[in-house]
């Protein structure tokens, strides 16, 4: 199902520059218009490209919507049209971007991290690189974000496997794209969700998997960030090993598996006597067992409590990623908490879906290109890559190419600035070119 709709005229702002801007014009298309309605667009687009703007919306007189983005390395403009499909009975929307050029053109979908957010300007960004190399690509908002349905909370990483198998067999059928040239970018948790569909889907004919943490349990990820992050922020240790023990109390009131030592938690509290550690530890355990209505609430609320204690702590901040999950948890009543702790992505098995990944990635035939960055902070770059290089040793696949990028963050971006590495982009370009520009198959390395 493919859906228009009108976009109303606005300026964005960020009190410094203007950031986007939207119109009212026609959607062209180049194949169908008059080459003077379609002069009129590059014309705007070419104004947008001068002021420094990266994306803008025009809505069409016959209720097209069509986006301009600009492509900042080549400074080419492109136009992305909205689109809406289906992951089951939820309906997501996105925007497709199209190459200028002749013929059919290879096509990317774009999959995001954990975060499962809409539609943003990184993804924008990255679409227009896709672009300006001569390949389409598809974004699109999360589950119950921006102007998709559904609800991203309850969603599994399975769940996120078939969402994005949807993705890519929608973008397969839209005209001017090659069916056989079609695959997945996916950073971060979507790297997984990419590897896992090119395992489901075969017609995926290539993953780009940027900072994947494949095999790897999710609290030694969330150990890692706490302790990196917790050292630049210049915490003491005792700080950090305090954002340890609350991460594992959380991860282990969402999971509601006892596989956490206990005993240790409880020698490390006795520590800190003049906190609530020790009730904290009661609380998590009792959030397990089967409780009355009144004792739910009774129960949620004293949680809240004693983690507001901790809540201007900045240990407590990269514990729970800057609190946000904390939030999310306050804005629920003791019913949708509950539920969520007995239905929600971690009981349904998320918590162990790190363990079939490894028996999962080696049954990957398409070309893979898995990328880190050196200066990651928030999941272990080597162990990352070693535990998917192994993973891939006893695969057949013999086209599948790994590196990490120096200098790098966990969406490839330098410290300073606000672009992709240099040699990021240089990698990807040069990669897709020689799999799917150049109709020039070259075998993959694994690059240590």
């Amino acid at each position: 199902m493919e859906e228009m709709g009108d976009v109303p005229i606005f300026l964005e702002h960020n009190n410094f520059e203007i950031v986007s801007i939207s119109i009212r014009s026609s959607f062209i298309n180049p194949r169908t218009r008059s080459e003077k309605m379609w002069q009129r667009v590059l014309i705007f687009g070419l104004f947008i490209a001068g002021m420094g703007i990266t994306s803008s919306n025009c809505a069409g007189e016959d209720g097209n919507t069509v986006e301009m983005l600009a492509a900042k390395e080549t400074g080419s403009i492109f136009a992305g049209k909205e689109v809406e499909f289906l992951d089951g009975s939820t309906g997501l929307k996105g925007t497709l971007y199209m190459p200028d050029v002749e013929g059919l053109c290879p096509g990317v979908i774009i999959v995001g991290g954990a975060e499962r957010g809409p539609r943003n300007e990184y993804k924008r960004q990255l679409a227009g690189y896709f672009a300006g190399w001569g390949m389409a690509a598809l974004i699109y908002d999360s589950p119950g974000t921006g102007e998709s349905t559904g609800m991203a909370l309850m969603q599994t990483k399975n769940d996120r496997v078939k969402e994005a198998v949807a993705a890519h067999r929608f973008l397969r059928r839209q005209d001017r794209i090659d069916p056989g040239k079609t695959g997945i970018w996916g950073i971060s948790e979507g790297a997984g969700v990419a590897l896992l569909a090119a395992v489901e889907e075969e017609e995926v004919a290539f993953v780009i998997a940027l900072s994947g943490a494949m095999g790897i349990s999710p609290f030694e990820i969330s150990a890692y960030r706490i302790e990196v992050k917790g050292l630049e922020m210049g915490l003491s240790l005792e700080e950090i090993q305090k954002g340890l023990v609350f991460a594992e109390i959380f991860w282990t009131i969402l999971t509601g598996r006892d596989v956490v030592e206990w005993r240790l938690l409880e020698m490390k509290a006795k520590k800190w006597a003049d906190e609530p550690w020790e009730e904290l530890i009661t609380l998590a355990k009792r959030s397990r067992q089967e409780l009355e209505p009144e004792e739910k609430i009774e129960l949620k609320d004293r949680l809240q409590q004693v983690m507001s204690r901790w809540k201007s702590e900045n240990w407590f901040k990269i514990a729970l990623v800057n609190g946000s999950a904390f939030e999310r948890m306050k804005a629920m009543n003791a019913e949708m908490f509950f539920g969520y702790l007995k239905q929600g992505p971690w009981a349904r098995g998320d918590w162990q879906h790190y363990w079939r990944e490894i028996n999962e990635i080696p049954k990957i035939k398409c070309p893979v290109l898995a990328i880190w960055g050196e200066r990651d902070n928030f999941l272990p770059p080597n162990r990352s890559k070693a535990v998917f290089e192994y993973c891939m040793s006893k695969s057949r696949n013999n086209d599948v190419t790994t590196l990490k990028i120096r200098g790098a963050n966990h969406i490839m971006k330098a410290a300073e600035g606000n672009d992709f590495t240099e040699q990021y982009l240089e990698v990807m370009r040069e990669w897709v070119n020689g799999r799917l520009l150049d109709n020039k198959k070259k075998k993959g390395d694994v690059r240590k």
